[in-house]
């Protein structure tokens, strides 16, 4: 089986910014080999106190940039500022991340909220930390079952 989409875990927070469209881009420390265009569904981690622990959305990914670590240190303030609105993040919360990683960003567009869907449902038994790659059958499951009514 050919790896088809992906799932991201991504915190409440930010899940809440990425719907409401406050969140255009994703920051990773590392993108997963995929052609591009591919699905990237999220997962809303389990943070307290709101968090459901479920497969929430996806959207396509369709562009990502990367900005070396070096150069987002030495950009102006007015750079800086766009690129953490686009990112619905503080500077030091990126910092504390990043730890003197590259950025490697994922530019979200057209997201689709989805009923809720746990891993268990599509076969997987763990929490993803950083990505997991899923089929096109997983996928297509997603796809079922957050269509259906609660």
């Amino acid at each position: 089986m050919e790896n088809y989409a992906v799932i991201y875990p991504i915190k409440p927070e930010y899940t809440r910014k990425i719907e409401a469209s406050l969140k255009t881009k994703e920051v990773r420390t590392r993108l997963p080999k995929l052609k591009m265009p591919y699905t990237a569904f999220v997962y809303e981690t389990k943070a307290k106190p709101d968090g459901q622990g479920k497969i929430v959305g996806w959207f396509r990914v369709s562009e990502t940039s990367t900005m070396k670590y070096e150069h987002f240190e030495s950009c102006d303030d007015e750079t800086i500022q766009e690129l953490l609105n686009d990112l619905a993040i503080d500077k030091e919360t990126l910092v504390k991340y990043l730890k003197g990683k590259d950025l490697k960003m994922l530019h979200i567009n057209n997201y689709f909220s989805i009923n809720p869907v746990s891993l268990n449902a599509i076969g997987i038994h763990y929490h993803p930390q950083s990505y997991i790659y899923i089929t096109a059958d997983q996928a297509s499951s997603i796809v079922h079952f957050g269509s259906l009514p609660f």
